[in-house]
């Protein structure tokens, strides 16, 4: 019945070539893992725009996040861009699993699953990989700690929680995400998709968010806000009305000319300036 959502990807050579490999740069390392990590940051966009605009609840099968994110560059949020990013690491060679998150940053009590990560495991050793988180994220795999806390890459690290196969990503002294390193099933991830993606307060439906990596900065937009940073410069600036964000989605994060926007711009809600 769910078979569909198990299948290898019919063309990961172009997947990888979207994030500047080939299969002849293939090797199974946390290395290379890193590598994927990194390009997948800076190549795809993390964006909900078809939640926001459209209010559809997006399919998370291989086949379909292919067309969209690879073929047509629209990006996807962290159902569409993980659920895939996994797709791609099994096809290769990798041993990935998809796993349940919860962002923790604004409630450090939160267990709400709403997120969701890849924990790969190499030469016995795993790793957590997440491309689809839309903010900060370490650019690279964390080695899952053997003792409390796993070796620091960057201000990034992992902490193993309290409760049994938990961990943070944590940034600095701050957690960030908590995910459990459990085997489910692609199609225990159905429902959280569209409850993420249909639930009247999910902050998805009333604002956008698409935001990508680039060379020494970010650039992002959250509904009228849109904000880029290259370097040592900076650049920011409230945008006026829906045909403005369009062509900004063209010019800065590489959107199709096609792209159509029917709802009208909303002003992004204090909490998330």
């Amino acid at each position: 019945m769910y078979e569909e959502y198990y299948l290898p990807l019919k063309n990961p050579e172009m997947y990888l070539n979207k994030l500047g490999f080939s299969f002849s740069d293939v090797e199974i390392s946390p290395d290379f893992l890193s590598k994927l990590v990194k390009a997948h940051l800076y190549n795809i966009n993390f964006s909900n725009i078809e939640v926001w605009d459209k209010g559809v609840c997006p399919s998370i099968t291989p086949e379909d996040l292919f067309e969209k994110i690879v073929v047509n560059g629209w990006g996807g949020y962290c159902f569409e861009l993980n659920n895939l990013f996994n797709a791609l690491l099994n096809t290769i060679g990798f041993k990935s699993q998809i796993v349940l998150a919860s962002v923790v940053g604004r409630s450090p009590e939160a267990r709400v699953p709403s997120h969701c990560a890849c924990i790969v495991t190499i030469d016995g050793e795993k790793y957590f990989a997440d491309v689809g988180y839309g903010g900060d994220l370490p650019e690279g795999a964390l080695k899952l700690p053997d003792g409390t806390f796993s070796d620091w890459s960057g201000n990034w690290h992992m902490e193993k929680a309290e409760e049994e196969n938990y961990y943070y990503l944590c940034k600095g002294d701050s957690r960030v995400i908590i995910c459990r390193d459990f085997n489910f099933d692609k199609q225990d991830f159905i429902p959280l998709n569209y409850y993420i993606s249909q639930m009247p307060q999910s902050p998805f439906r009333f604002m956008i968010m698409v935001n990508r990596r680039i060379r020494e900065g970010v650039i992002y937009s959250v509904s009228n806000e849109f904000f880029k940073k290259h370097g040592t410069d900076e650049a920011d600036r409230k945008l006026s009305s829906t045909e403005e964000l369009r062509e900004l989605l063209i010019k800065e994060f590489g959107f199709s000319e096609k792209l159509s926007i029917t709802k009208a711009l909303p002003v992004t809600p204090k909490e998330f300036l």
